[in-house]
């Protein structure tokens, strides 16, 4: 009897331990705002921000070489530490490829600075800013598309 009773003390002990490791509810839910939500806002402030950019004739960073250290410092963590997060983050709550299309977006843009040899955005990348975004778009409506023929045929969809 005093076995058994210590075995179930035990499991007791084992099961409480465990839930501790579970995250909270309101843990995975600001954990699913920032993989979903805040990638596109990110998206749509550099949106902005490049159509600032481009309505000025004059180039604004002509001399950023002496803030050299603090330019790298914030492209590394906006272009390339935020996307592997994200994509970490992505595929442990396995969400659906529209969420997924910032991080192809941001692999665009890391394509663009490397192909102009640039860190900072210049005049010349106009062209291939544009064609970034208008792809982005063309993904996000043939997702929306889908989406809305797999709703009228009543499939279900796990997303």
């Amino acid at each position: 009897m005093k076995k058994d009773e210590d075995e179930d003390i035990r499991v007791k002990k084992l099961i409480g331990e465990i839930t501790k490791l579970l995250p909270e509810r309101s843990k995975i839910k600001t954990d699913l705002f920032y993989f979903k939500y805040a990638p596109i806002l990110v998206m749509l402030f550099r949106w902005y921000g490049i159509s600032q950019f481009y309505d000025n004739k004059m180039e604004i960073t002509l001399w950023y070489e002496e803030n050299e250290e603090p330019v790298w410092f914030f492209y590394f963590i906006t272009y390339i530490l935020y996307p592997i997060s994200l994509w970490k983050g992505q595929v442990l709550h396995r969400l659906c490829v529209e969420w997924r299309i910032p991080i192809f977006y941001i692999a665009g843009v890391n394509v663009i600075h490397v192909m102009y040899d640039s860190i900072v955005i210049t005049n010349q990348m106009y062209y291939c800013d544009m064609f970034l975004i208008t792809l982005i778009l063309i993904i996000y409506a043939y997702v929306a598309i889908s989406k809305l023929q797999h709703h009228r045929s009543r499939t279900s969809c796990s997303c």
